[in-house]
């Protein structure tokens, strides 16, 4: 047998080996690739029936006065408007998109709730419980945060165009970029009150005359 012959029948077997192993991989990785996109299509199946669930929970909890717990709801993208939530237990609740146009959330729990880029234009939100809250391009133009706590709340680019915030707790917020022109009203003296300590106003839009109060004016 030639030289030429052997190396033809030596590169043929390597060839049908590999080939085979190949292909083994090829099928096995395959049917990971199907059963992981499966189990993702069930999550969000999952998902989208648990948030239909929850803003059929939410609107009831408002119709009827019902005090069982919204927490670690999905509301994400919910019309809430006018919704009557005062007093409610929104901790962890994703909130995300959702439009809460004059909701009224006086005095709602919602620490480390999602509310990024959700519309509160109007809002209640007086004594509220926002401690940790993600409120990240929120639009808060004319709510009322009179009293409410906001410590540590994450509020970069969120809109506060004449809220109100007399005696809100903005301790070690962060208010990166936000838009605070004009807020409360164009009453400034109600904005120096809020307790802005450690805040990290870098960027904002404060109203004019603004100034954040000395230790001797606390």
């Amino acid at each position: 047998m030639s030289s030429e012959l052997q190396a033809a029948i030596i590169g043929a077997l390597v060839g049908a080996v590999v080939g085979g192993f190949l292909g083994i991989v090829g099928a096995i990785l395959g049917g990971v690739v199907e059963a992981l996109t499966e189990d993702w299509r069930a999550e969000r199946r999952e998902r989208r029936r648990k948030r239909e669930q929850d803003i059929k929970t939410a609107l009831e909890w408002a119709e009827k006065g019902r005090k069982d717990s919204l927490r670690n709801t999905i509301l994400t993208r919910a019309y809430l408007i006018e919704i009557d939530l005062a007093g409610a237990d929104l901790t962890a609740a994703d909130l995300q998109g959702a439009t809460l146009w004059h909701a009224n959330l006086q005095e709602a729990k919602l620490l480390y709730a999602n509310l990024k880029e959700a519309n509160l234009d109007g809002s209640n939100l007086k004594d509220a419980n926002l401690v940790g809250t993600k409120l990240h391009g929120a639009d808060l133009s004319n709510a009322d945060l009179r009293g409410a706590d906001l410590v540590n709340a994450h509020l970069k680019g969120t809109k506060l165009w004449q809220a109100k915030l007399q005696g809100a707790n903005l301790e070690g917020a962060n208010l990166q970029a936000a838009n605070l022109n004009e807020a409360n009203l164009r009453d400034v003296k109600n904005l120096e009150k809020a307790n802005l300590d450690r805040a990290n106003l870098e960027g904002a839009l404060l109203p004019e005359g603004f100034k954040m109060p000395t230790e001797e004016e606390e």
